[in-house]
């Protein structure tokens, strides 16, 4: 697969952070309540909070201020705004020659031959998912809505829509998991988006780790397209105790080309940034990165058609148009995000332990930019080879001089790839097999190549075929060191 290369791209609006809050988030018993513009006082049982909403953003930072030097208070935060796009959606009327161009690229078809994603639940925290959408009937499990408080999360908007049949579509379009289970926690309202508040409550719900309010149906994957700019106590706690009920929390980092927005930032998040391009990926100018992504997935956009097929190369799915069930292309890491949660629910559904589904995910991905680990595309794309099972994981990887990795890449159905090799320096390039998947390469009953010591120029390639024998173990490579 070739690199990417810096790209340019619409600058996406999928999440619209750092507007005021005018509502603030208290635990505890304060001695005096500030009166001054407060206009409604509700409890939060299920988060053993209470919810302070005041006139203005000045009267609530001033209400935050005298709260948090009050002794009896425990916690004080803003209910700060979370958003996403509801007003990128690309409504068509027929489907596009190109379709779903990405699960190719990420080689889902292969897999589904396999695995299809059953006995797994994905919950879908956003705008809710239109629930009588034709390809998503027999996917969706009864839900919540947490802005109008009551049990029907059915989307007007089109984003929650969109990411759903990322995850569990089988109609017109499908999803990573066709045969997975959709949980719909309705959050935001769309343009108007929501707050940390009923966020957090949603996440809790969908674990059924919500006080007093019981979910028949937990998910052990959490997907949230979805994020505000700034870290937050509630949130974070929220995260917090879902992932230690075992539940995988995957987040989209945010579109407004900056860092990782949260709860994509947050410890122990499967953070998704955005690749476009169905001929060259690229990272497109609105995915945001740094510290945080941990693998990439294709966000697509909406400003190119680098395959001239007449169709912008956004991202295929259900969706909502003109108010009932159609199809749309939209961009933005809130695409990519759904296509990795989808992705763990088949690596689920193989047989992987929950609490290393994350691990397979990120150790199974595509190198892409510098070798290993970075900061524009963590491990790199998204594989839907983690989710094969029953055969030992096989890896091409060159040494240099001090028998160091300086390059690796997984093979896929019998094939692989293997770039950056480091120019007019002598490598030495073999396969060898992870039994165990875990990370060390080449232990006592893997498989190994006789290597080869090769030498490239910076625009030299070269094909090389192998073939595996058992190994002593005698010298095992730790991937994880490599990385």
């Amino acid at each position: 697969m070739t690199s990417p290369a810096s790209g340019l791209a619409l600058r996406g609006t999928a999440l619209r952070p750092g507007v005021p809050s005018r509502a603030l988030l208290v635990r505890g018993q304060p001695q005096v309540t500030p009166s001054g513009g407060l206009e409604r006082r509700e409890g939060l049982p299920g988060l053993k909070l209470t919810r302070l909403v005041y006139a203005t953003p000045e009267q609530a930072r001033q209400a935050r201020a005298s709260l948090t030097a009050d002794p009896g208070v425990t916690l004080v935060t803003d209910d700060a705004p979370v958003h996403t796009d509801g007003g990128r959606a690309v409504p068509l009327g027929t489907l596009p020659a190109g379709g779903q161009w990405f699960w190719r690229l990420e080689g889902f078809p292969a897999t589904w031959e396999r695995i299809r994603g059953a006995g797994v639940t994905v919950a879908v925290v956003d705008t809710g998912v239109l629930l009588a959408h034709p390809d998503l009937q027999g996917n969706l499990l009864p839900g919540r809505d947490f802005v109008e408080g009551d049990d029907d999360p059915n989307d007007t908007d089109g984003h929650g829509t969109h990411v759903a049949g990322l995850i569990a579509a089988h109609g017109q379009v499908t999803g990573a998991a066709p045969e997975a289970k959709v949980l719909p926690v309705r959050v935001l309202s769309g343009e108007e988006g929501g707050s940390v508040a009923d966020v957090a409550a949603g996440l809790l719900w969908a674990a059924n780790r919500l006080d007093g309010q019981p979910n028949p149906h937990p998910a052990q994957v959490i997907n949230l397209s979805l994020g505000t700019d700034e870290f937050n106590p509630v949130l974070a706690e929220a995260v917090q105790r879902v992932q230690a009920a075992g539940v995988l929390v995957v987040a989209a980092t945010g579109n407004d080309g900056g860092a990782p927005l949260y709860p994509a930032a947050l410890p122990g998040v499967l953070a998704v940034t955005a690749l476009a391009g169905p001929s060259v990926p690229y990272q497109p100018s609105y995915a945001n990165r740094g510290p945080g992504p941990r693998l990439a997935a294709f966000g697509g956009d909406l400003g190119s058609d680098q395959d001239k097929n007449g169709e912008m190369d956004g991202i295929l799915s259900t969706d909502v148009v003109r108010g009932a069930a159609g199809h749309a292309l939209r961009m933005g890491t809130s695409m990519a995000a759904p296509q990795v949660s989808g992705a763990a629910a088949l690596v689920l559904a193989g047989g992987v332990a929950p609490d290393r589904v994350k691990a397979v995910l990120e150790r199974r991905a595509w190198d892409l930019g510098v070798r290993g680990f970075d900061e524009s595309y963590g491990w790199g794309l998204l594989s839907a080879d983690a989710a094969k099972t029953g055969a030992p994981r096989t890896y091409v990887v060159a040494l240099n001089g001090a028998g160091q990795i300086v390059a690796f890449t997984p093979v896929v159905d019998g094939g692989y790839c293997l770039a950056n090799l480091p120019p007019n320096e002598p490598v030495q390039v073999f396969a060898v097999t992870d039994g165990d998947d875990d990370g060390l390469l080449g232990e006592a009953g893997d498989l190994r190549a006789a290597p080869r010591t090769l030498s490239f120029t910076a625009a030299q390639d070269a094909a090389l075929d192998f073939t595996l024998a058992p190994t002593d173990g005698a010298q095992p490579l730790p991937l994880t060191g490599a990385r």
